[in-house]
C-alpha cells in the first residue's frame, strides 16, 4: 500500500557526485553551442528569396539555445548542491555513529565503585555507580539522551 513503506535512501554520494559532474560537462557543451549559435549574424547580402526566413531561424535558434543554456545551468547548479549535500550528510551521519559508538564503548567500560573507594571527588547530588552494566542494560535512546546532557 502506498505510503505505508518506510523510505530508505541507499545512494552512494560518489555516484551522485559523478552524475553532477556529467551534467556539468553536458552544460559546458550546451554553453559552447550557445556561443556558436549566438555568434552567427544576419547576412543581408544574400541574394536568395529565403534570406528573411533564414535570418528569422537564426535569431530564433539563438534565443532558444540561450533559454536551454540558462535552464541547463540551473539544473547543473542544483545537481552540484545535491551532490554536496549528500556528501556532507553522509559524513555527518558517519561521524554521529562514531560518536555514539564511542559513548557506548566508554559506558561499557565503567567500573563500579567498590567498597573502600572514597567518593569525595564526586559532585554533590551525583550518586556513585554501584552496579555493573552490560550491553543489555543500555538502549540507543538513553545513550543519545546521555550524550546530549550538559554536564
Amino acid at each position: 500500500m502506498l505510503g505505508d513503506e518506510k523510505m530508505i535512501i541507499d545512494v552512494n554520494p560518489q555516484t551522485i557526485t559523478g552524475i553532477a559532474q556529467t551534467i556539468a560537462n553536458a552544460y559546458g557543451e550546451v554553453e559552447e553551442a550557445a556561443r556558436i549559435l549566438t555568434s552567427i549574424t544576419e547576412h543581408n547580402n544574400w541574394n536568395c528569396k529565403e534570406r528573411d526566413a533564414i535570418n528569422d531561424y537564426t535569431r530564433s535558434n539563438a534565443q532558444e539555445i540561450l533559454k536551454i543554456s540558462e535552464k541547463s545551468g540551473n539544473f547543473a547548479n542544483v545537481m552540484k548542491v545535491v551532490a554536496e549535500n549528500f556528501t556532507t550528510d553522509e559524513k555527518n551521519i558517519s561521524e554521529m555513529f562514531t560518536s555514539v559508538e564511542s559513548i557506548i564503548a566508554s559506558m561499557l567500560t565503567i567500573q563500579p565503585i567498590g567498597s573502600g573507594t572514597t567518593t569525595s571527588n564526586i559532585p554533590e547530588g551525583v550518586m556513585p555507580i554501584n552496579k555493573s552494566i552490560g550491553a543489555g542494560d543500555i538502549n540507543l535512546s538513553s545513550v543519545i539522551d546521555l550524550a546530549s546532557m550538559k554536564l
